[in-house]
């Protein structure tokens, strides 16, 4: 009798704490079906929690490159959730990741015949040389809704077999784009013949977005002059405020009012084009503000740090702007990078630097 006294009081006891328990709740989280712990699984709450690390403060360049970026996405026409699009969208998404798993694949091979021709030279790591074909950029994660051609620099050695790879490569991005581009423009048209005026509007601005900030990118691993040559047979109109126009020679003063900042050197593939640069007003001058009339590209020289308007150059770089493969623009007070971008009219811009080195606009 003791011993069935017993087994009934456990079981009681069992009983009641699988009552008060918690069981596992299931969370699908996007069909993972990850478990999340009941509270039975918690620490004691007696437990002395271990002090939280404080987050670093975010730095004035980091606040102001997030408020820049947060501003761009803002401003970018999101994709319209139409039938259309969507297939238009993974059919390009598909496309784009086959081209690039074919790209990094040859890079793989030739990288492979480079380190069996040469073992004995450190330059060719094969650490390094797997970690050149993993950018950071990918179309349907980082950046959806742009066309992006990054992927077009991930060979990190210049030879023949590299250079025909990334040629490769572009040249069938490029297509794939334009595809894209061509099946948003059939969407919008049919949205419009079926009398969806609102649908068709909002699909042009998408590709009208992409088409000005991505096909209208310059290819940089072209020859120098002809991306120059496309720069001003396409210029832009631009209003530079607080700043007169001024040829730009080695010796001309970069401020009005300062003759110690000067041009000291201007790369072969700007001199001789007749150049002139918007030149400030005042000595300190920090911040180019320019309003965007006529549409076309823009070419500004900028300060080579690598920071500018307390903002990182990589907002500059997410913003549109391409670095002009030539030599820096040489100053008294320091180096100045050349960039370009297509604008949009309308587009009004401030730039600001941490030196007293304002950008300038460069025109024809």
């Amino acid at each position: 009798m003791k011993t069935l006294k017993s087994l009934i009081l456990v079981l009681g006891v069992i009983l009641a704490w699988n009552l008060n328990a918690e069981p596992d709740r299931e969370v699908t989280d996007g069909g993972l079906g990850v478990k999340e712990p009941s509270p039975q699984a918690a620490e004691p709450a007696d437990k002395p929690a271990t002090p939280a690390t404080p987050a670093r403060p975010k730095t004035p360049s980091e606040v102001l490159a997030e408020q820049a970026e947060q501003k761009r996405l803002a401003a970018m026409p999101k994709r319209p959730d139409t039938k259309d699009v969507t297939a238009a969208y993974e059919a390009y998404t598909n496309n784009f990741n086959t081209i690039r798993d074919t790209y990094r694949n040859e890079l793989r091979k030739i990288y492979a015949v480079m380190i069996k021709a040469d073992a004995r030279n450190p330059e060719l790591d094969p650490i390094d040389m797997e970690l050149s074909l993993m950018p950071d950029k990918s179309v349907g994660q980082d950046r959806p809704d742009r066309l992006d051609r990054g992927y077009g620099s991930i060979a990190i050695f210049k030879n023949a077999a590299c250079l025909a790879a990334q040629t490769k490569f572009n040249k069938a991005y490029e297509d794939a784009q334009k595809g894209y581009l061509m099946a948003l423009a059939k969407a919008a048209a049919a949205a419009d013949k079926a009398g969806k005026k609102k649908e068709a509007k909002a699909i042009k601005a998408y590709y009208e977005d992409l088409y000005i900030n991505n096909m209208q990118r310059l290819p940089m691993d072209g020859p120098v002059e002809a991306i120059i040559k496309k720069v001003f047979d396409n210029p832009a109109e631009v209003s530079v405020k607080d700043t007169v126009k001024a040829d730009l020679k080695q010796d001309t003063r970069i401020c009005d009012k300062d003759k110690r900042l000067v041009w000291t050197e201007i790369p072969e593939d700007l001199a001789g084009l007749g150049l002139h640069f918007s030149m400030y007003r005042d000595a300190g001058k920090a911040r180019t503000d320019f309003k965007v009339g006529k549409a076309g590209y823009v070419m500004m020289a900028c300060p080579s740090i690598r920071t500018v308007g307390c903002m990182q150059m990589e907002g500059l770089e997410k913003d549109g702007w391409q670095h002009l493969p030539i030599p820096l623009l040489k100053t008294s007070s320091g180096d100045m990078a050349v960039l370009v971008r297509f604008c949009k009219s309308g587009e009004e811009f401030s730039i600001q630097t941490e030196m007293h080195r304002a950008p300038v606009i460069l025109t024809k």
